[in-house]
């Protein structure tokens, strides 16, 4: 979920704060291995960029954003010292073409 009014803010200021995050029921690693997965994706978020997470593709995801709203499950870990998010089960959203 990414709030509204702290996008624009940061946006305006040029400076970020907390407005954008994940929020559900934390479920260990054994029970997330269990589901069945439909559609995944790795999602990013930058608030200069995007008004909501996106699926990150690695191909024009700036000029061709996929919009992730939601998810059944969702892996949160560090990647190379960087928080790191994977949807799986999202729902899928259409592409907003720039």
């Amino acid at each position: 979920m990414v709030g509204k009014a702290g996008r624009e803010r940061v946006r305006r200021e040029k400076k970020k704060n907390v407005h954008a995050g994940v929020s559900g029921y934390l479920a260990m690693n054994a029970e997330f291995h269990k589901q069945q997965v439909d559609r995944d994706c790795w999602v990013t978020y930058n608030p200069y960029k995007h008004d909501t997470f996106i699926q990150r593709t690695g191909v024009c995801d700036d000029k061709y954003p996929i919009p992730v709203t939601e998810a059944g499950w969702v892996k949160m870990y560090i990647l190379e010292g960087k928080p790191t998010v994977y949807a799986v089960n999202q729902k899928e959203n259409d592409r907003i073409y720039a």
